[in-house]
C-alpha cells in the first residue's frame, strides 16, 4: 500500500502525470489546463492494475468550465469514469466513459449529495 500526495508547488510533479490531451502546467500551486482549446481535457495518474483506492481532491471550476471534473479508474485516455459537478448545488453527475472502435459512449447517473 502506498500514498501519493501532490501540493503542486514543484513543477516537476507534473512529470508523474500522463497528459491524455490538452496543455497542462503547474503554476502557483495549481495544476491546470492552459490552452482551453479542447473539451474534456484530462491527465492521468496511477496504474491500470490498481484496485481499491481513495481519492481526495480540491477542484476549482473556472468560468466556462462545463467539462471540469475528476477522472478515476482510467484504463486509457478514452476509457474512464468521471464525476462532474452540475450547476444545481449539491448535485453531481457520474459518467462511465468507454471507447469501442474509437467511438466513445457514456452512461450518466445523477448523484444528490446530502
Amino acid at each position: 500500500m502506498g500514498e501519493w500526495t501532490f501540493d503542486f508547488e514543484n513543477a516537476k510533479q507534473a512529470d508523474q502525470w500522463k497528459v491524455a490531451n490538452g496543455t497542462w502546467k503547474i503554476q502557483n500551486g495549481v495544476y491546470s489546463e492552459t490552452s482551453a482549446a479542447e473539451k474534456a481535457t484530462h491527465v492521468l495518474f496511477g496504474e491500470d492494475d490498481w484496485a481499491d483506492y481513495t481519492i481526495e481532491a480540491r477542484i476549482r471550476l473556472d468560468a466556462g468550465g462545463r467539462w471540469d471534473g475528476l477522472v478515476f479508474r482510467a484504463i486509457s485516455e478514452y476509457e474512464y469514469c468521471i464525476i462532474y459537478p452540475e450547476k444545481t448545488p449539491g448535485v453531481s453527475a457520474f459518467f462511465n466513459i468507454m471507447a469501442t472502435n474509437g467511438q466513445a459512449s457514456s452512461t450518466k447517473t445523477q448523484q444528490n449529495s446530502s
